[in-house]
């Protein structure tokens, strides 16, 4: 048996390199093969995102 290194034709299939997308909604929804990877998507809340007026706020009360 002689090794080497491979072609890369041989495992050229397996790299498939995708472009990034800007909407991350369209690249979640690409990545979801089931019902339930959608509903998984679903579920999930976006951070909240605390300015310095909505903190201030909670601290007076």
């Amino acid at each position: 048996m002689n090794r080497g290194i491979p072609r890369p034709s041989a495992f050229a299939d397996l790299l498939k390199f995708r472009t990034p997308t800007v909407d991350r909604t369209t690249a979640r929804l690409a990545r979801a093969h089931t019902i339930a990877d959608l509903r998984a998507i679903a579920k999930r809340k976006p951070p909240v995102v605390a300015s310095r007026r909505s903190t201030a706020c909670l601290r007076a009360v």
